[in-house]
């Protein structure tokens, strides 16, 4: 009687592992950051047309009531106050920049509630880059509304004081 035992087979187990070598790319040399303008150098190198429309911005937040002219080192800022204004202009990459705070009276309620109770709520304005008569229309038009959301918010904190 024969009786066959079967052979084991031989299984080679091959384990690889991921080593991660962190290599260090070749440290770039700093780059010199160029110094910031002042507003006044940066006018100076606008090109007629982005001067028009930065003056012209100007001139029509300035007609409109009560309008005052506060300058800083990198914009204007024009309107009743500068807590409250219709537009802060600046230059940006040789271009005119317009910047508006669209806050209604609800919004800033909104706000001013969720301070009170630690919880910050912080409204970024709109930025307008003025590249051509299209978006020169629309800053003006912001300006309108902007003096328009200010009135409400004028006559809103009337009413609010006369039911107190």
């Amino acid at each position: 009687v024969r009786v066959e035992v079967p052979v084991e087979k031989v299984v080679e187990k091959v384990v690889e592992k991921e080593v991660k070598v962190k290599v260090s790319a070749p440290a770039k040399a700093p780059r010199e950051k160029a110094p910031r303008l002042t507003l006044d150098e940066a006018y100076e190198k606008l090109t007629k047309q982005q001067k028009k429309f930065f003056d012209g911005l100007r001139e029509y937040a300035m007609s409109k009531d009560k309008c005052k002219e506060k300058k800083s080192t990198y914009f204007i800022v024009l309107g009743q106050s500068s807590v409250n204004p219709l537009i802060k202009l600046t230059v940006k990459k040789d271009t005119t920049v317009a910047l508006v705070k669209m806050e209604d009276e609800y919004l800033k309620d909104i706000r001013l509630n969720a301070g009170s109770d630690g919880t910050k709520v912080k409204v970024k304005e709109t930025e307008v880059i003025i590249g051509d008569a299209q978006a020169y229309a629309t800053a003006k038009e912001m300006i309108d509304l902007r003096e328009d959301q200010i009135e409400r918010y004028v006559e809103y904190l009337k009413e609010q004081k006369a039911m107190r």
